[in-house]
């Protein structure tokens, strides 16, 4: 939520956004769309026609990313997509299911749903989380090195250490991510795409920060439902490439936060012919994982 006095919020006048194709009108308080970034308050006052009205299109925005928007405008933070269950399999949450060491009880979320959880703990590694949380006798077998790809070491362990700090984050109860699926992933990738779009720094923070985990946690495991996990990234890699400017340097930060991933896990992904599409179609994206490659190779 915006440091502004609450009673400021609810006296300001109403703004309309006219999101997607379909112009469908959401409605929120000016002096807090204002505040969230100079852009936005560019768009409320600048006397132009958009903020003399009251009303602005966003018709590249879908209403789920708004409605997630504007809930982390009076929040502080938002909601994840729930994954769907796809009839792909005679049991099909086997397909949905991000492997060994994270499903657990038939349930989409980690741990209880009605359980506070701090902000410092929320945001720790989620494995250790979970782990804390579930007792030894129903934690899932430890993975070893036969049951999966070559490890790529302590590229992989960068890759977990990464930090997305959000300053003056308020403190949070919420829900821990659900089992991955590919509009799971999209709906932190768009709600980053956003952000970045009108500065809105903290939430490119919190999106990129809640991918991160779900990456962390799903894991690719080579078995007969490689591919079904595989195909639940591809969407997700393919998005933010198109939606996400090559700034140089790795500054853009989702770019980067899934290069890393890519590098760690390029065996795994190798395997589907989809990626290797992606890699044929975007140079920057193929550019990009032979640089995290490399590092590979220098440790």
């Amino acid at each position: 939520m915006a440091n502004i006095p609450y009673n400021q919020i609810m006296a300001s006048r109403p703004f309309r956004v006219l999101v997607g194709d379909r112009k469908k009108e959401f409605t929120i308080h000016a002096d807090l769309l204002s505040n969230m970034s100079k852009p936005l308050e560019a768009l409320v006052n600048n006397k132009m026609k958009e903020s003399n009205e009251g009303v602005a299109e966003w018709p590249e925005v879908d209403e789920e990313t708004f409605v997630r928007f504007s809930q982390f405008a009076y929040t502080g933070n938002y909601d994840q997509r729930i994954p769907e269950l796809l009839p792909l399999a005679k049991d099909a949450t086997k397909i949905l299911s991000p492997g060994p060491g994270v499903a657990s009880k038939n349930s989409w979320n980690f741990g209880s749903e009605d359980e506070p959880v701090e902000e410092d703990e929320l945001y720790s590694h989620s494995t250790q989380y979970y782990n804390k949380r579930t007792s030894s006798s129903k934690r899932p077998k430890k993975q070893t090195p036969d049951d999966c790809f070559p490890y790529p070491g302590r590229l992989w362990d960068q890759f977990k250490s990464l930090q997305y700090e959000i300053p003056e984050s308020p403190k949070e109860g919420a829900k821990l991510p659900p089992a991955s699926y590919s509009e799971v992933f999209l709906s932190h990738a768009r709600l980053y795409v956003l952000a970045d779009y009108y500065d809105i720094q903290k939430l490119a923070k919190l999106s990129l920060r809640k991918l991160h985990r779900m990456l962390v946690d799903y894991q690719l495991v080579k078995d007969e439902l490689l591919s079904a996990r595989i195909d639940n990234i591809i969407p997700l890699i393919e998005y933010s490439f198109q939606n996400t400017a090559d700034i140089g340097a790795n500054k853009d930060e989702l770019r980067l936060l899934l290069t890393k991933y890519i590098g760690c896990k390029a065996e795994m992904l190798w395997s589907s012919v989809s990626f290797q599409k992606l890699l044929a179609e975007y140079g920057e994206l193929s550019a990009a994982v032979i640089g995290q490659m490399i590092q590979r190779l220098d440790q």
